[in-house]
Formats: C-alpha cells, structure tokens, sequence
C-alpha cells in the first residue's frame, strides 16, 4: 500500500542544506536568546524562499549558510 502521507519536516534542519539551521526559536537549548535570523543583515527575499522544496514551506527554518549565499549570489 502506497504511503500517502508526506514526510516531516525536521524544524531544525534547513530544507535547502539538510544541515542544522541553528534556529534559536524552535531550539529549547536557546530559550530567551534572540535568534540569528533577527540580525537586520539578514534576509529572506522572495527568490530564496522561491528556492525551498514545496514539502519544506512552512515546515523549518533556512539556515544562516543558505541565507547568506543567497543574498552574496544576489548582490
């Protein structure tokens, strides 16, 4: 039989990389500290999010790595 249910989602591993996204918001173990992703040098333009798996909208953080490849890429 056929498993008709999408896979999860892991909330810490980038959907681009599959590495860890490091997301101090989802991440226990970083209660009460500001996230990276809150840096105003980081971004999440449109095309990046363009890039993202159509299972992996949504589900889990884009790490540090990939947001500033983009941005260099774009730049």
């Amino acid at each position: 039989m056929p498993d008709n249910h999408p896979k999860a989602i892991a909330s810490l591993t980038c959907p681009l990389c599959k590495q860890n996204n490091a997301c101090a918001n989802l991440s226990s173990a970083e209660q009460g500290q500001a996230c990276w992703c809150a840096k105003p040098t980081i971004s999440f333009p449109k095309g990046l999010l363009e890039k993202l798996p159509e299972e992996g909208r949504g589900q889990a953080c884009i790490c540090q790595a990939c947001a500033l490849a983009y941005q260099n890429e774009e730049s």
